[in-house]
């Protein structure tokens, strides 16, 4: 083996998901073959043809962060801090020991942010 690769370790997990917050929620979802897909809540959907989505429900944002903060962020954006939190928990690392140059979180999203998406898209047809 090469010296010059790089090594990555996975040392915690954080999930927000439809079917569980944190971990051991979504997990067992799994185990008992939980859906995360219901009606839409969020929003009125009745001039849309599907009305059903994958919400994350129960979450609450200002378990994980600063209510400033909370108030200045897309939900996707609250979503990926809490895993990303959720996941520094998990490891157990303690920060003061490690360099923090060689740690880091990984965070995956489907998509995000499409509210501001959507809001800027809409200010931008209104002006043209």
């Amino acid at each position: 083996m090469s010296m010059n690769k790089k090594r990555v370790v996975i040392t915690g997990l954080g999930v927000v998901s439809p079917i569980g917050i944190g971990k051991a929620a979504f997990l067992e979802s799994i185990k008992v073959g939980r859906s995360g897909v219901g009606k839409v809540s969020f929003f009125d959907v009745t001039t849309y043809p599907c009305h059903i989505d994958a919400e994350v429900k129960g979450f609450q944002a200002d378990q994980f962060m600063d209510r400033k903060k909370v108030k200045r962020m897309d939900p996707f954006a609250r979503f990926a801090m809490a895993a990303a939190r959720l996941a520094v928990e998990d490891s157990g690392i303690d920060f003061s020991k490690e360099n923090p140059e060689r740690c880091g979180v990984i965070v995956g999203s489907g998509i995000g942010g499409s509210r501001p998406l959507k809001k800027n898209t809409a200010s931008f047809w209104k002006k043209a």
